[in-house]
């Protein structure tokens, strides 16, 4: 049975989310989220109501009462997820500046990347 840690990495995951940063976004620690993701430590209602709020999904979910989520099935990550979640840990800075930028930032770095590719 997929049990709540599971669920809560395999969503961190999918956002390509280090446990610091989703620790950031739930005002916990950074060990407090590695103890939910490995069954040593439950959240509070307050906290597990944001994580479903976050990740955009129901506390069913959460709990293990669904079996999947937006159409996909649980604990499947595509292969294009897992080449975002290696080029992340890989490149933080990259993806921090990326998160940050504006709509015409990210349109220039689309045309400067769609140039390099055509070398």
């Amino acid at each position: 049975m997929d049990t709540f840690g599971s669920r809560l990495k395999f969503l961190r995951k999918r956002l390509a989310l280090t446990q610091e940063e989703l620790g950031k976004v739930l005002n916990v620690s950074t060990s407090t989220v590695g103890m939910y993701e490995r069954g040593e430590r439950e959240p509070s209602f307050k906290v597990l109501m944001h994580i479903a709020e976050y990740f955009e999904t129901s506390i069913d979910y959460l709990l293990g009462h669904q079996t999947n989520i937006n159409n996909h099935s649980f604990l499947s990550l595509s292969k294009e997820e897992e080449n975002l979640l290696a080029l992340k840990q890989e490149y933080p800075a990259l993806f921090d500046y990326i998160q940050k930028a504006s709509p015409s930032e990210i349109d220039k770095i689309t045309r400067i990347l769609k140039i390099l590719s055509q070398r």
